[in-house]
């Protein structure tokens, strides 16, 4: 068992006890989901590197999902948004994929689906990301 140190991009640590630099990189993805990432509206992108003995290091990626908030109703009722084309409402071209925009018939949130989101550190494209938007007569 070695140790070997995890450090998010924010400049946070935190020291693991592995067997192999692939079981550290779990545990750090672990750590990198119990974290306290912006609003928790959005999905956010968390890069760990993890450094252990020998001067070995890599690094994971974790993607960590909104929170679906709370429904006024019992639970939401996701509709297409009603704009766009009549064919297909609510879905907007998106470089090699779509947003798709939906509204909860109880609330009034709305949820956007991006199917060809980046990563704003990496630069990575084609990854799926969550979005949601309070009702105007909520907030």
């Amino acid at each position: 068992m070695s140790e070997y140190l995890c450090r998010d991009e924010g400049g946070s640590e935190e020291k693991v006890e592995a067997d192999s630099m692939e079981e550290a990189l779990d545990l750090a993805a672990d750590w990198a989901r119990e974290g306290d990432w912006g609003d928790g509206s959005e999905t956010v992108y968390v890069t760990v590197y993890v450094f252990g003995p020998d001067e070995e290091q890599d690094s994971v990626t974790v993607t960590i999902e909104p929170e679906e908030p709370s429904c006024s109703g019992e639970k939401h009722d996701w509709k297409p948004e009603n704009s766009g084309c009549d064919e297909n409402p609510g879905v907007f071209g998106h470089g090699g994929g779509v947003i798709i925009r939906e509204v909860c018939r109880h609330c009034g949130t709305t949820k956007v689906t991006d199917t060809w989101a980046q990563n704003r550190s990496t630069g990575e494209e084609g990854l799926t990301e969550v979005s949601y938007e309070a009702s105007e007569e909520s907030v």
